[in-house]
């Protein structure tokens, strides 16, 4: 998967899907959501283990994954000024929090496809 390529992503056994966009270079990584305006797509950090919502205007809901794409650890609702890391993720998924939406489950397994 390219930096800025759209992929669907899903997750078992709980079935929640989503459409992301991989941020792959340190760049995009930095800015993340930043200056978005908020939809329905998720992004990809990868790699990362550690992500900020310094300047961010709106809450985020956060995945970290491990390299073999297991679900580590969620936050929902992340307000701004906040850093959250996980020592062994791999990769940070990211989108615009969405409270009455589905998300990620700790343990789930991501399968990525085109």
């Amino acid at each position: 998967m390219r930096s800025d390529d759209m992929e669907d992503i899903l997750s078992k056994p709980h079935s929640f899907r989503c459409s992301l966009r991989l941020a792959g270079k340190a760049g995009h990584r930095l800015r993340g959501l930043l200056a978005t305006e908020p939809d329905d797509e998720a992004l990809l950090l990868m790699p990362c283990k550690d992500v900020h919502t310094f300047g961010m205007r709106h809450d985020l809901d956060v995945a970290f994954v491990s390299s073999e794409g297991m679900i580590l650890a969620i936050h929902r609702n992340v307000g701004p000024q906040r850093r959250l890391a996980h020592p062994w993720a791999e990769a940070v998924i990211e989108r615009f929090a969405s409270p009455e939406d589905p998300w990620f489950t700790v343990g789930d397994r991501l399968h990525i496809r085109p």
